[in-house]
């Protein structure tokens, strides 16, 4: 007897579930997964009638033979440069290969190791929340596996007849196993060694909201760029300021700098500054001015190695090997492109810019795409009256006033986009507002160059955080005038820039998404070494505090430097009356209050619940106190009436108290609280009786 069909059946629908995220995950493509299950639901039909002929050995080889090729092209061709996905091919095979050829007993295991395989390529491609649903999915129908194979195994032992069998009652064993399971995982989270993540590198890491999102930005930047990085909800950023910020700050954030300018995009100059250098405190100095206030950053990875930072950025805090400038004032970091990073940026009292002055070889007076028609539309605007800084603030008005926005794609495939934009089309997206200032002003030997970065951002009221996604992305202009250094331009009219959404129920719904996702990337994807120093300083610190607060300061009188001010306090020493000692003793009495507490709720909820069965164990204990031989082997009707014959005036309450054990012990009737009390008046009438009888 081997309940072979049942085992079958088991192993079937565990292998349907097992590589559900891998899709997802852009590790398994949907058209194999699809035929994996559409052999699996051969199998499982076979299997629920009862098929008795299954794949011999040499039919087993002879597929294995021709999968060969397969795997080869997999490989070679198709997905040599991820070598997961052949793998898993090769798995899904074996898999169901061995699923139509299973015989022996012990090959069971082979398929649920197999089983295993897919769970953790699974769970090790999968970075999104909703991957505890399909772990507890998994860990629920593996658990269930295992205990009907050993309801099974154990049937089969007794031989009970193979048939359709009634599922054992394991609702409460499963859930308790299930839920011990993630709760000690849980526990262990935080201590166990941290590796990277994604755990397996794969072409893509996701599931429903991919973490790697790349925005698009890149060294070369084209002339619909940035419109199609709009079209983009996903978050790219979110910001921690103190408080509000700070008044005449708007909410911009300069990426990357283009100086080059190739007739139909943009592109960084090769240039870079020398690597920046920290300063006393560790900090990145960028430009000149006091700090008033700093704003924390979380940034996800956006396919650039360029640090986001709001335009009023006097100093930086990162933890990277080395950032360097490049030509534009742009920081670069070190850092991988599959990994978010977050850093700290003092903010100044306004715009600033790390960019050096522009020399006679700077790219930012490259004359490249300046035509006459542009040379001539820009000194009309700017005209040659008034300061140089009135100048450029006529052509920023020209743009805003005289031009339309738009997200439609005109003047790609003319032969001059800028001039097509200028004196034909007059309307365009911000890249083609920001490239024809750039072109004008240097067409007026202002030196200028194109920015991106984003522009606003959304407040999050569940965390007090800003938000700020692809969405927001814009393209502006940075302009130099040698009396007041690098300025920002913005020719966008305020149509086409980008703002909050309005507060509807769809954007608060995103925001709580949102909330949900930077919790879990925070706490669970990026959760590594650093911060379990941190949870175990924190303990010491709850332990040190503890301490304090039970035996006293043992440093008292000591000097206290606090690190906000760097003043010396000294405390005056504690009187002998108060000083340690007396502390002591009394926090000694605390604790052992608190024990002696502890120990009396403890033995509150260990002591046994009063019922019948309960009251009949007394009144034998009593019994045999008093004389009354009773052995262990004696049925509970024959104890009554040697208890009746021995004592004659409890017979009733005797009675009373095997009516009741009866009817809870046999009958499985709970007694109700009414019941419990007349049990108590019942043992203490016998022992009443007990005690006048002596």
């Amino acid at each position: 007897m081997t309940f072979a069909r049942e085992k079958r059946l088991l192993l079937g629908w565990l292998a349907v579930l097992v590589p559900l995220p891998l899709p997802f995950n852009d590790v398994l493509e949907w058209t194999f997964l699809l035929a994996y299950w559409l052999a699996l639901a051969v199998f499982l039909y076979r299997a629920a009638e009862g098929a008795e002929s299954w794949l011999p050995n040499w039919a087993m080889n002879l597929i294995g033979l021709a999968y060969l090729p397969v795997i080869y092209l997999d490989l070679t061709r198709f997905w040599g440069d991820q070598i997961l996905r052949p793998l898993l091919h090769l798995a899904g095979f074996a898999l169901v290969v061995k699923l139509f050829a299973l015989r022996r007993e012990a090959e069971k295991w082979h398929l649920f190791i197999g089983i295993f395989f897919f769970f953790l390529a699974s769970m090790g491609t999968s970075v999104h929340p909703s991957v505890l649903l399909y772990l507890i999915a998994f860990l629920s129908l593996a658990t269930a596996t295992l205990i009907e194979f050993a309801a099974l195994h154990f049937m089969a032992r007794f031989d009970r007849p193979e048939g359709r069998l009634g599922s054992p009652p394991i609702g409460r064993l499963l859930a308790g196993s299930v839920v011990a399971t993630l709760v000690l995982a849980v526990a262990l989270f935080p201590v166990l060694p941290r590796v990277g993540t994604p755990y397996i590198v794969a072409g893509g890491v996701g599931g429903g909201e991919a973490r790697v999102t790349s925005s698009g930005f890149s060294d070369v930047m084209s002339l619909d760029g940035i419109g199609r990085i709009r079209t983009n909800e996903a978050v790219a950023m979110r910001l921690k300021y103190p408080s509000a910020p700070p008044p005449r700050h708007e909410l911009r954030y300069k990426g990357a700098t283009y100086d080059l300018f190739e007739g139909t995009g943009w592109r960084r100059s090769p240039r870079r500054e020398e690597p920046l250098r920290p300063g006393d405190f560790g900090y990145f100095h960028l430009a000149d001015g006091k700090p008033s206030s700093w704003v924390d950053v979380w940034l996800e990875p956006l396919g650039l190695s360029n640090l986001f930072i709001p335009v009023e950025a006097v100093a930086l805090d990162v933890r990277s090997p080395y950032l360097l400038l490049d030509e534009g004032g742009a920081v670069v970091a070190q850092m991988h492109s599959l990994d978010g990073i977050s850093y700290r940026v003092a903010l100044g009292e306004g715009p600033s810019s790390a960019a050096r002055p522009p020399d006679e070889s700077s790219n930012a007076l490259d004359p490249s795409g300046i035509s006459p028609r542009i040379e001539a539309l820009a000194a009309e605007v700017m005209g040659d009256t008034g300061s140089l800084l009135e100048r450029l603030r006529r052509l920023e008005r020209h743009m805003t006033d005289s031009y339309d926005y738009t997200l439609d794609l005109l003047g790609r495939n003319a032969d001059h986009p800028i001039e097509a934009f200028l004196f034909e089309d007059r309307r365009g997206h911000c890249e083609l507002f920001a490239s024809a200032t750039v072109l004008m002003l240097r067409s007026q030997a202002v030196p200028a160059r194109l920015v991106t970065g984003f522009l606003g951002a959304e407040r999050s009221p569940l965390e007090d955080y800003f938000i700020v996604r692809n969405s927001n992305a814009h393209a502006w202009v940075e302009a130099y005038l040698p009396e007041h250094g690098w300025l920002v331009v913005e020719p966008t009219p305020p149509a086409g820039r980008p703002t909050a959404g309005a507060g509807t129920l769809w954007l608060k719904a995103l925001q709580a998404y949102d909330y949900l996702i930077f919790r879990w990337d925070r706490y669970v994807l990026t959760f590594g070494a650093a911060d379990q120093i941190g949870l175990l300083a924190g303990l010491r610190d709850l332990f040190d505090g503890l301490k304090v607060a039970l035996f006293g300061d043992r440093d008292d009188g000591k000097a206290i430097r606090p690190a906000e001010t760097g003043e010396v306090l000294g405390l005056d020493e504690p009187s002998e009356g108060r000083r340690g000692p007396a502390r002591q003793a009394s926090a000694w009495w605390i604790v052992l209050a608190l024990t002696a507490l502890l120990v009396a709720f403890w033995s509150w909820r260990r002591r046994p619940r009063f019922d019948a069965t309960r009251a009949y164990r007394t009144l034998r204990q009593r019994a045999r106190r008093r004389g009354l031989e009773l052995p262990e082997s004696l049925p509970p009707q024959a104890v009554v009436e040697r208890m009746k014959k021995t004592w004659p005036e409890s017979s009733r309450s005797v009675e009373r108290i095997l009516e009741r054990y009866l009817e809870e012990s046999f009958g499985g009737r709970r007694l109700t609280g009414e019941e419990i009390d007349e049990i108590k008046r019942q043992l203490r009438n016998a022992g009443q009786s007990m005690k006048k009888a002596a």
